[in-house]
C-alpha cells in the first residue's frame, strides 16, 4: 500500500469520526507524509505488522485533533490521537494521547481511550523526522506501542 489520496482521506475520516466537535466542522488543516518504517507496533499488547514502504501520515484537524496514522499490513490503519501537544524545542514534538483507533474506514473503526504520548524527534526545521515513539495504555493496562524510524528522506506536505 502506498500513501495516495484514498489513504490520506481514510486517515482524515478516522480522525473526524472521533472528533469532539461536530464531524463537518473538523477539516484537515495540515497533512504530512513521513517516510520511514516501523520497528515495533503493538495493539492492546499484541504485535501487529506495519505495511512495508509506506511511512506515517500526520494529520492536524481544524478543531485541534492531531494524529499519527500507521498503515498495517492487513490494510487497516492504526491511529494514535490527541488534542493537546507541545514542542519543547525545535527538533522535538509531543502529542498527548486520548485515543487509539483501528479501522478500515470511519464507520468500521474501533476506538480505545488511552493515556500516553507520542514523541517525535526531527530536524530543527521539521524537514526530516528521525523517530516517532508512541506509548499508551488503556484503563486495563493494555499497551499500545509504535517505534517508527525515519529513513533520512524529507517529509512531504500534502495539500488538504
Amino acid at each position: 500500500m502506498r500513501f495516495g489520496t484514498p489513504m490520506k482521506w481514510l486517515c482524515v475520516a478516522i480522525a473526524a469520526a472521533h472528533s469532539p466537535v461536530v464531524h463537518g466542522d473538523a477539516q484537515p488543516k495540515q497533512i504530512v507524509k513521513i517516510p520511514g518504517s516501523c520497528v515495533v507496533a503493538q495493539l492492546a499488547g499484541n504485535s501487529v505488522t506495519c505495511a512495508t514502504n509506506t511511512g506515517v501520515i500526520f494529520v492536524v484537524l481544524s478543531n485541534g485533533v492531531a494524529m499519527f496514522n500507521i498503515p498495517l499490513a492487513d490494510d487497516r490503519v492504526l491511529a494514535f490521537v490527541g488534542e493537546r501537544d507541545a514542542q519543547p524545542a525545535p527538533g522535538e514534538y509531543a502529542l498527548y494521547l486520548q485515543r487509539v483507533r483501528l479501522g478500515l474506514n470511519a464507520q468500521e473503526s474501533a476506538a480505545t481511550d488511552v493515556t500516553g504520548t507520542c514523541k517525535m524527534s526531527m530536524t530543527p526545521d521539521g524537514s526530516m523526522v528521525h523517530r516517532i515513539v508512541c506509548n499508551a495504555s488503556d484503563i486495563s493496562g493494555r499497551q499500545f506501542l509504535l517505534d517508527f524510524r525515519g529513513n533520512d528522506q524529507p517529509v512531504e506536505m500534502i495539500t488538504p
